[in-house]
């Protein structure tokens, strides 16, 4: 059994669900009216809570970002984030947002 027919029907189909092109239009509306963006990242994984469809939404806005949760974070995971941000001539800082 070929799934060549499956495949080909469900190629029809977009991946990226409704909700999400709203948001995405929502941002390019509102980019129009800031200088600056703040982008809240885990700490724990900066990289892969970013969003590579916000990134080239950006085009040249400054951008800070602040990775939440810093307290939970491995150090030197930390302080390469910090580092692998800032050469990107981007604002980056740390952040514990709850009261203890």
């Amino acid at each position: 059994m070929s799934l060549a027919p499956w495949f080909k029907t469900m190629s029809r189909f977009s991946w990226f669900p409704g909700h999400m092109a709203k948001a995405s239009k929502e941002i390019k509306t509102n980019l129009r009216a800031v200088d600056m963006v703040l982008e809240l990242r885990d700490a724990r994984i900066p990289l892969s809570s970013g969003n590579d469809l916000l990134s080239a939404m950006l085009g040249n806005k400054r951008r800070m970002v602040v990775l939440n949760k810093a307290d939970l974070a491995d150090p030197s995971t930390m302080n390469r984030s910090l580092g692998h941000f800032r050469e990107g001539f981007e604002l980056a800082v740390p952040l514990v947002s709850h009261n203890p």
